[in-house]
């Protein structure tokens, strides 16, 4: 039975450093989502995840984990949203 819904993934970061795991599982793994909202506070680098069409990185004014959570969750238009941490893998 193939699943239907689509999935959209939102991860709150600071500056990154672990991310990379966390995105790689979730492009690779066997439901993909439909789009992956990373919400950076300051710096972040790019580079590594320009080869994934479905990643957006955002911005965030603010540095509290909450607050760069609800951004990602206005952004986010599928049928269910995924809260993850940066460092889940």
């Amino acid at each position: 039975m193939a699943y239907k819904k689509s999935i959209d993934v939102v991860i709150p970061t600071l500056n990154g450093s672990k991310i990379s795991k966390t995105i790689n599982s979730l492009n690779f793994g066997k439901i993909r989502p439909k789009n992956i909202y990373c919400i950076y506070y300051k710096k972040f680098n790019f580079k590594e995840f320009q080869k994934f069409k479905n990643i957006t990185f955002i911005k965030s004014k603010k540095k509290r984990q909450i607050d760069q959570r609800n951004l990602g969750i206005k952004k986010c238009k599928s049928d269910l949203i995924l809260q993850l941490d940066d460092d889940i893998v």
